[in-house]
């Protein structure tokens, strides 16, 4: 069976280009173990212009998008491009050349979605986020945000790839959904396709460790949350529940994975609370590699993600993987993952007090939370084992060509 990817990252490919981290771990993942079970191929947008190549056992191929200097001052200060059909006919040579059984697109909004009505080759489409919703959230951010250049910037970028997301989703015929609300949402943006849902596999390093119950018996309770520089990830709720939690007798420290301390969101947030800023209790850590951050985890009493949207949030399942006992926002697709009393709680979203108090619960039911990190463990290992996914992705592969 030959299967085309396109992507919104260069996959394994990462390692010949840069060698510099990039976000979809899962992607690479996926690719690491179906790269044996069928021949697969992964096309990508990339600023260099590059001949196809072969890797471990994938094949490459770059789609040359390059930036005039105006376009990088646009990208910089003021937003980042959206792609529609431009390079379409780059996209029929790859598929001209590859001449796959199947084209998996990862991703509803991006600009991929314009082979659908080009080709006869079944086409699968992955839905990662779905921009139409993330619209109607950032529409609905704090007041203060909405003054930041970086919302500005997000939702113009949120716009305009709802409209591609909208458009292509009404071509496709067959979703790939990883989410039940993903699942759900579908029924609207594309009630004629065929929908599965099938799950995303994790690093490899999170598989093989598992956190320490003795974490929670630290004299300070350690939490920590991983996070992208966006709007909607609820920093602002990480500061407005530390600030209550630093109210009470309680020590914490609250560390943030993905943004640094010079992050425009992240500056902002601090000046917005003032003297009210919860200092020395949270620490920007910045971007860290899979091993850093996983030992980080293994360091900490409790995981908290206070986001406004999420899918299939990976940084959580990573988190509940571990048997970290965690606590989520009840938004989006968090609710698949996390059964509230059972697997970990969940939070109205926004709710800082709710968070709060969350958090002071798990710190004195200790055994509770310990509860909850197994059954977590026991449950994630489940839903995202390797061998597993794998063989329900080329199911859905098989379905499709059948």
């Amino acid at each position: 069976m030959k299967i085309l990817w396109f992507c919104n990252t260069p996959s394994l490919a990462e390692a010949v280009l840069n060698n510099k981290p990039t976000s979809g771990g899962w992607i690479k993942t996926l690719d690491k173990y179906l790269q044996n079970k069928v021949s697969l191929h992964v096309a990508f947008h990339h600023h260099d212009e590059l001949e196809p190549f072969f890797h471990g056992k994938t094949w490459y191929y770059p789609v040359f998008t390059p930036y005039s200097l105006v376009q990088k001052l646009q990208n910089r200060f003021w937003r980042i491009r959206v792609v529609d059909e431009q390079y379409k006919n780059k996209y029929l040579q790859i598929i001209e050349t590859v001449q796959p059984d199947l084209i998996h697109i990862h991703g509803t909004e991006n600009s991929f979605g314009c082979i659908h009505a080009q080709t006869n080759i079944p086409v699968l489409l992955s839905v990662q986020g779905i921009v139409n919703s993330l619209v109607d959230k950032i529409e609905q951010a704090p007041r203060e945000m909405q003054k930041l250049h970086a919302y500005k910037k997000e939702k113009d970028r949120f716009v305009r790839m709802a409209r591609l997301e909208e458009k292509y989703l009404k071509e496709v015929r067959f979703i790939h959904s990883k989410s039940d609300w993903s699942s759900r949402v579908m029924q609207v943006l594309s009630p004629e396709a065929k929908c599965w849902r099938v799950d995303n596999v994790m690093r490899d390093s999170f598989y093989s460790l598992e956190w320490n119950p003795k974490m929670l018996e630290q004299k300070q309770l350690v939490i920590s949350t991983t996070l992208s520089d966006g709007v909607l990830k609820g920093l602002d709720v990480i500061g407005r529940t530390a600030a209550i939690l630093a109210l009470t007798d309680l020590d914490f420290e609250w560390n943030i994975v993905g943004i640094g301390p010079d992050s425009e969101i992240f500056r902002f947030t601090q000046q917005q609370f003032g003297k009210c800023w919860p200092e020395n209790r949270i620490f920007p850590r910045g971007r860290m590699k899979e091993e850093q951050l996983a030992e980080l985890l293994l360091r900490s009493s409790l995981y908290v993600t206070c986001s406004r949207m999420e899918n299939s949030p990976n940084n959580l399942n990573e988190a509940l993987i571990l048997g970290l006992p965690t606590i989520a926002s009840f938004v989006g697709g968090t609710s698949t993952f996390i059964k509230d009393g059972f697997t970990g709680l969940l939070v109205q979203e926004g709710d800082s007090y709710g968070f709060a108090g969350a958090i002071r619960y798990l710190h004195s039911h200790k055994d509770e939370a310990l509860t909850l990190g197994n059954n977590a463990r026991i449950e994630a290992l489940k839903r995202h084992n390797k061998d597993k996914v794998c063989n329900d992705m080329l199911k859905v592969y098989q379905d499709i060509l059948n």
